[in-house]
């Protein structure tokens, strides 16, 4: 498969749906790049709440810049709420691949031609869908007398590390990743123009059929107006009638036989040539409800 095929099944033009724009970031290899303090990376991004939260991508954006966990794409689509209130655009991750250390927990077939997936660390358990920068989706019981190692916020906006010693009622939560796989579409049957021949003859150094007849009607006709020629200068000899009406013998135009001439006419279109691809093709898709701000589904 060529580069450009490749790149028209992995990156999807915008939808727009109820006056939505949806972008398409691809996620199709497994993120495999974390570290193992990851699977340890607690927070309380909330100071007033009790909810423990890893696998944020926040975290390596608000705690430790230095530290990540999970590529730029899931970072993009779980943080964009951090831009304020918006409704024109929302950003959902499709095609996905779960990243390493996650896997498929949930799908759900929206129609014919696109399934929501959801993805959750492993040790993690599907709880019920979510949307982008709102947890819960994953969970994972933690065992009475565990400790835990929190960061956790003071009014200075400054983190520190707490320690959190779990009861039978504690329980982690871990951002989850949702996002599409796309049934592959349907190709039109006429060729493309790649895959398309030109009915122009190649020039290996032979003479076509039309070039052979060309010639031939030429040679003939030279011919014929030696023959013409060598009679008028006899007729001329012989009385001045007859050199008048030889002056006067029509001439023959090379316009008048097609065979003669050269390739006219409209250029040459290769079969199945468009132009450009068919917008009705990319407009199939429409904006994904749950990843609709404040939409679930």
């Amino acid at each position: 498969m060529s580069s450009t095929a490749l790149d028209a099944k992995v990156y999807r033009p915008p939808d727009s749906s109820g006056g939505t724009v949806t972008s398409w970031i691809p996620l199709v290899t497994p993120y495999s790049l974390h570290g193992e303090q990851c699977t340890s990376a607690f927070w309380r991004w909330n100071p007033t709440g009790t909810s423990i939260v890893g696998w944020d991508p926040g975290y390596g954006i608000s705690v430790d810049q230095n530290f990540r966990c999970l590529p730029e794409a899931v970072t993009t689509w779980w943080n964009q709420n951090w831009l304020g209130p918006n409704t024109e655009t929302v950003v959902s991750i499709g095609p996905l691949t779960c990243p390493e250390a996650y896997s498929v927990v949930a799908t759900h077939i929206e129609d014919e031609s696109r399934t929501r997936v959801a993805c959750c660390p492993s040790g993690y358990t599907f709880k019920t869908w979510q949307t982008f920068g709102n947890p819960g989706e994953c969970y994972s019981q933690v065992d009475s007398g565990v400790v835990l190692t929190v960061q956790t916020s003071n009014d200075q906006k400054e983190w520190n590390p707490t320690t959190v010693t779990t009861n039978t009622t504690t329980s982690v939560i871990a951002v989850h990743i949702n996002g599409w796989i796309f049934a592959e579409e349907t190709g039109s049957s006429e060729p493309s123009p790649e895959a398309s021949t030109s009915s122009c003859p190649s020039d290996d150094g032979s003479l076509s059929t039309g070039d052979a007849v060309g010639i031939g009607v030429g040679v003939g006709l030279g011919v014929i107006g030696l023959a013409t020629f060598a009679a008028g200068l006899f007729m001329m000899r012989r009385s001045k009638k007859i050199q008048k009406k030889a002056q006067v013998a029509p001439e023959v135009s090379m316009h008048s036989d097609p065979r003669l001439q050269g390739t006219s006419g409209t250029p040459y279109t290769y079969p199945g040539s468009h132009g450009g691809y068919s917008a009705e093709v990319e407009g199939n898709y429409k904006a994904p409800a749950s990843e609709l701000p404040g939409v679930n589904s």
